[in-house]
């Protein structure tokens, strides 16, 4: 089966994130010879795999990936009706859908409807290789000291990724416990001055991500209402305990893989149009608690853990499956 994969998603947020994991899908099915590869502006290809709309321009099954559609009620970005026309009329066209958590699939089927063609959920996948426990660190260049308990957290900032909130968050861990606290903050932002015991590392090639990530002992997430954030993958890749909030899709993988604390710090999210952009904050004395629970727990995590099931070669398997078994329909 020859493949056509368009990683880039209509999301222009998004758009950096699905094309790094798209790419790195392709290559893990490169390197285990599940199949071969075409673009889509040739029609030499047998099946498409698309990032949120349907890109076909020859008369071509294909199959979406998606992870999510536009719920932003104030159009900050683009128009949020019109946007979601264009991903439904698309999985009209479909062969077949692959969503990147349950969250993904429950918002595209309330604003939809249900999904009766083929379909799947597959969690975004990691290059293990890259991302593990084992290899160097930055604590001494970064003049960390032994005792100091450093926290990570790492994002494409945007205001519902809610770094302001986890700085805060910072703070009240800082005042309340004992212990000597830093947190790394990864990805571009120019919106916040410097703060103690806050080291900003602004932008990180993607093959340096592992040290920083092995500086830290533990991450912290707070986005809200996000599908399946690669960066927390990679995280727990690396083997970092993770502290996450309870909506969007995010918090699946860390209780499927056993990984961390989910906080029931915000109200669930109900399925409707929100302001994205303008998050609430979350209830701080629930994540205090939670992070308490993350430390005592710390050497629980990862013992059973089936943390093979992010390797992006199993989950590139299980696309492959998928989008046989959907050609083979065909």
């Amino acid at each position: 089966m020859k493949l056509a994969i368009e990683p880039l998603s209509p999301f222009r947020e998004s758009q950096i994130a699905s094309k790094s994991f798209l790419n790195k899908l392709k290559k893990s099915l490169k390197i285990n010879g599940l199949c071969s590869f075409s673009t889509h502006y040739l029609p030499f290809y047998d099946m498409g795999l698309y990032a949120t709309t349907n890109k076909s321009i020859f008369n071509k099954p294909f199959v979406l990936r998606l992870d999510g559609i536009y719920i932003d009620k104030f159009n900050t970005i683009k128009n949020s009706d019109n946007e979601n026309k264009k991903i439904f009329n698309s999985i009209e066209k479909s062969a077949g859908v692959i969503f990147n958590s349950q969250y993904s699939k429950s918002v595209v089927e309330k604003f939809y409807q249900k999904i009766e063609k083929p379909n799947i959920i597959i969690p975004n996948g990691v290059d293990r290789s890259l991302f593990n426990p084992e290899g160097s660190n930055l604590r001494h260049e970064l003049n960390i000291k032994n005792e100091e308990i450093v926290l990570i957290t790492c994002a494409l900032w945007r205001r519902h990724k809610r770094l302001k909130e986890t700085i805060k968050l910072f703070k009240k861990i800082q005042n309340e416990r004992s212990e000597n606290f830093k947190l790394i903050v990864i990805g571009p932002d120019n919106n916040h001055e410097k703060e103690t015991n806050v080291i900003f590392s602004g932008y990180v090639k993607n093959e340096d991500l592992a040290k920083w990530y092995r500086t830290a002992d533990y991450y912290i997430h707070l986005s809200w209402i996000e599908a399946n954030s690669n960066s927390q993958c990679e995280a727990i890749s690396c083997g970092l305990p993770v502290l996450c909030s309870n909506n969007g899709g995010n918090y699946e993988s860390v209780l499927d893989l056993d990984v961390g604390v989910v906080s029931k710090c915000d109200e669930l999210y109900d399925f409707t149009k929100i302001d994205l952009y303008n998050p609430p904050e979350p209830d701080y004395q629930i994540l205090l608690k939670d992070f308490s629970l993350l430390i005592e727990k710390k050497f629980n995590f990862y013992k059973n853990s089936k943390i093979q099931k992010i390797d992006i070669h199993n989950v590139a398997k299980q696309y492959f499956d998928f989008i046989e078994r959907v050609y083979k329909k065909n």
